[in-house]
């Protein structure tokens, strides 16, 4: 909003431009009035900004026309019109160029790369920054290069090349402190928290944070104020600190919502999402709703925003069980994420295109080179008279600046070379994950394949088979053999079941769709609720179980997988150990984790196999001393749930002599 002061300065510059007679006048005033409304009146300033380009062209002023264009330029790239705005940023460069002026110069080619960096066109981008840093260190404009530096930071930020990130944030805070100035130094240290907590260091990037949140603080800037609170709140979250991420996601918004500039909405989206994240955390779904759908109404331009929420709506009416809305969520998902998959596709072909023009200007330096080299050699034998004596030190004079351009050429050939050089091992890098995603998803296929083609089918056909033997001799039979056949039928199914619910608990856990909700478990409980499970299993063969359970053991993790582990550990030293043997089931306090050890007397695993007993390139599997049949995905699931709950598994096993598994699981902290 404009406040008092402006509009009188407004009218009073209004007054003057329409009285104004000299055209050069008239230019200066229609400026400065576009500035005013810049920031509160983009129609207005536009208006004001065209008038002042329309005279400059009048009376043929190409440097008044020039800055005209950057204006409107700004205009543009402030209303996100990025297309627009790179036109006539580039129009204005070719006069500030002509006229040999770097400061103007390099302000175009930072507003240039800006605006090809939200084109996803980063190659370009970088080429811009690169330029306009070198052009302020000439001018020596200190502010020039701290711009410089943040934005070529941010460049690095968003390729998640976080080392590359921090050093050029660390040179732009090193220059705020120089400059001693309070608003570039807020959002360095909030840069740099951004850097360092995506990094990992999330302890680390939140002393950034405060840094920054004390000086906006001292500013009273509001805006920075809020997304310093969002930030400290978001890394609370991830430390589990929900509580006080909450309080302070709340405060972050009622700042952000009295702060009244339209910049503001993107901001409330980011917070708004926020908050639905940490409900969904909690199982509030229909708050988690009412966030996201908040969320959606100010996100604009924010892609990734906008996919985040389709994403948080589509789980949340799932949980609710609204599967119509949680589809219709998924597909708005779905097409997003493959738009934004569609525009990577596009910046690895401009990408490799970057790559092979420079290779040609390389090769057009090395040439020049070369031939200004025979040049040197050339003059130096031409010392005969004096007037050869000139002409050598004249040549010598231009093959010095020669090189020096073709030297300059290549160190910014190199800056840009050594920015596609990180692009190229990242992509390898993406590559290579998805080579190694494909050969698991294979593995996993084959594996599926063959638990339906042998393990599945197996109790099938005994069920067939015995339930055909009934119903076409049930005169014959006597009531003792039916019996026999009904309890191996009876048998059967129980194992068809088991392995069902294996393979969908391990089909669901390779798709991701298994949740993970981790909280506070009394594990002495869920030890004794699972042997009581599997006590009729353990009588059959006469075993005993006998537990060995430290009092008041507390675990944090997600109670479902832990059942899923302690069922499947157990079930399994029923099935290898013989009639009347023993099995034990020990709990031990270890500081920061509780360690979970069970023991059995059984027939063991060979060394051979135990190399592969957690693998899915194990392609047998044995059956239990009552002959009992396996399809090996329990002990798969087993090591995916222990290793997704922050514990490790091991397994010693001696042939004829039994097993011992120990799992741990981080303790519950206070």
């Amino acid at each position: 909003m404009l406040n008092g002061q402006n509009i009188k300065k407004i009218d009073s510059l209004k007054f003057n431009y329409n009285l104004q007679k000299n055209d050069t006048l008239k230019i200066n005033l229609a400026n400065k009035i576009g500035e005013l409304y810049l920031y509160n009146n983009k129609d207005s300033a536009l208006f004001y900004y065209q008038k002042a380009l329309s005279f400059s062209k009048k009376i043929n002023n190409k440097n008044k026309e020039a800055i005209s264009l950057f204006n409107i330029a700004f205009l543009q790239l402030r209303e996100k019109q990025y297309g627009n705005s790179i036109k006539n940023f580039d129009l204005s460069k070719v006069i500030f160029e002509k006229q040999q002026n770097k400061l103007m110069s390099a302000k175009v080619y930072n507003n240039l790369g800006f605006c090809y960096s939200n084109l996803y066109a980063e190659d370009k981008a970088f080429e811009y920054l690169i330029k306009s840093l070198k052009f302020f260190n000439k001018l020596n404009n200190k502010n020039g290069i701290y711009l410089n530096y943040s934005d070529i930071g941010a460049l690095f930020y968003n390729q998640k090349n976080y080392n590359f990130a921090k050093k050029y944030y660390t040179n732009a805070l090193n220059l705020s402190i120089e400059l001693k100035d309070s608003s570039k130094m807020a959002a360095s240290y909030l840069n740099l928290g951004n850097a360092i907590s995506d990094a990992g260091n999330i302890k680390k990037g939140l002393e950034y944070y405060e840094k920054s949140l004390i000086i906006s603080i001292a500013m009273n800037d509001q805006n920075s104020i809020a997304t310093n609170y969002n930030n400290i709140a978001d890394s609370y979250k991830v430390l589990k600190n929900y509580k006080k991420s909450n309080s302070l996601f709340n405060k972050a918004l009622a700042i952000a919502n009295n702060n009244n500039n339209n910049n503001n909405s993107e901001l409330i989206a980011i917070i708004y999402l926020n908050k639905s994240e940490l409900a969904h955390i909690f199982k509030l779904e229909s708050s988690a709703i009412f966030y996201a759908k908040k969320s959606q109404k100010y996100v604009h331009n924010n892609l990734f925003v906008r996919l985040d929420n389709f994403k948080l709506l589509s789980d949340s009416y799932k949980s609710l069980g609204n599967i119509s809305k949680s589809y219709n969520y998924l597909t708005k998902y779905t097409n997003l994420k493959d738009s934004l998959n569609e525009i990577n596709q596009q910046k690895i072909i401009k990408l490799f295109k970057t790559l092979n023009q420079l290779e040609e200007s390389n090769s057009k330096v090395d040439k020049l080179a070369i031939e200004n080299k025979k040049v040197k050699i050339k003059n130096k034998n031409e010392k005969k008279f004096i007037y050869g004596l000139i002409i050598t030190l004249t040549v010598f004079a231009i093959l010095v600046f020669i090189i020096n351009i073709q030297y300059t050429k290549k160190q910014e050939a190199f800056n840009l070379l050594e920015y596609q050089n990180f692009k190229i091992n990242n992509m390898h890098d993406k590559i290579e994950k998805q080579k190694n995603d494909l050969e698991k998803v294979n593995k996993a296929k084959d594996k599926l394949f063959s638990i339906i083609g042998h393990d599945l089918r197996n109790p099938f056909n005994s069920i067939k088979g015995f339930t055909d033997l009934l119903l076409e001799n049930n005169t014959i039979y006597t009531e003792d053999k039916k019996r026999n056949f009904l309890n191996i039928i009876a048998s059967s199914t129980v194992k068809a079941t088991e392995l069902l619910n294996n393979l969908l608990m391990w089909a669901n856990s390779q798709s991701g769709k298994i949740e993970f909700y981790p909280e506070k478990i009394d594990l002495n409980n869920q030890i004794l609720d699972v042997n009581s499970l599997l006590k009729a299993q353990a009588l059959a063969k006469n075993i005993k179980i006998k537990t060995s359970l430290t009092p008041y053991v507390f675990v944090y993790a997600d109670k479902n997988m832990v059942n899923t582990i302690l069922r499947n550990l157990i079930s399994n030293a029923i099935k290898f150990t013989n009639e009347k043997g023993l099995i034990e089931v020990i709990s031990k306090d270890n500081k920061n984790e509780i360690e979970v050890v069970i023991k059995d007397n059984g027939m063991g695993v060979s060394k051979e196999d135990l190399k592969n007993l957690f693998s899915l390139d194990a392609t047998k599997t044995t059956n239990g001393t009552a002959n009992e049949q396996g399809s090996g995905l329990g002990l798969l699931l087993v090591k995916e749930f222990v290793e997704k709950n922050n514990g490790k598994i091991t397994v010693t096993s001696e042939l004829n002599k039994g097993s011992i598994f120990k799992f741990t699981l981080p303790k519950w902290q206070r």
